[in-house]
């Protein structure tokens, strides 16, 4: 996939994680009203809408504050921090998900057993958008991995383009064992703190390439 179209999904999908939390709750509320088993109970229909209501509010308020801190860190500047921090996240929030989903089933058939069949159709809803979730949000890590290789490359480019860090990493180019090696970048990141992640990458290159020669 081009890096146009990487960044163009990973747009689109991060407005659509935007919306879901105002379309599936009014989605929901709407499925649960049309139900006949439950259309006739005020008081389940009503505090249905509270739940789905402040969920929707909640929901919107953080996927809001977030997108706006994510779009500007990773989108409009070529950062890392944040898609680095999401894909760690994933780690843990896409079993977590799995889980959930799992779970809901196992409530859905004890609800059957016991049953409390008017609030199956509530769980049904819920597992569907559950399961939406999970196949965007694969999609979404998916995009956010890509986007963060996109940005590094953006990064080391500035890096190599830049007249003052050219003459940090030539000097280091240019040692020809490991203690010239290592007092040049030392002092290429005291100089330069703010691509010292940069400067440690061809500094193990190069160290590496310094042993082979001796060998």
């Amino acid at each position: 996939m081009k890096d146009s179209s990487i960044k163009r999904y990973w747009l689109i999908i991060l407005l659509v994680k935007l919306t879901l939390p105002i379309i599936i709750p009014t989605w929901a509320f709407s499925s649960l009203k049309s139900n006949p088993l439950l259309s006739t109970n005020k008081e389940l229909l009503e505090e249905g809408a509270k739940i789905l209501g402040g969920f929707s509010i909640f929901g919107t308020l953080i996927g809001i504050i977030c997108s706006i801190i994510i779009f500007y860190c990773a989108y409009k500047k070529p950062g890392t921090v944040l898609l680095t921090i999401t894909l760690i996240s994933a780690i843990w929030y896409i079993p977590y998900e799995f889980y959930s989903l799992g779970t809901l089933q196992t409530s859905k058939l004890l609800l059957k057993n016991m049953n409390m069949f008017q609030f199956a159709p509530l769980l049904s809803i819920i597992q569907a958008y559950s399961f939406v979730t999970i196949l965007i949000d694969l999609f979404w890590y998916y995009l956010c991995f890509n986007l963060r290789k996109i940005n590094k490359n953006i990064q080391i480019n500035q890096i190599l383009g830049t007249p003052i860090y050219q003459t940090a990493l030539q000097g280091m180019q240019a040692a020809i064992n490991s203690q010239e090696l290592e007092t040049k970048y030392s002092e290429a990141v005291r100089n330069n703190p703010q691509i010292s992640w940069y400067l440690k990458k061809i500094y193990k290159e190069k160290n590496n390439q310094t042993k082979k020669n001796l060998h």
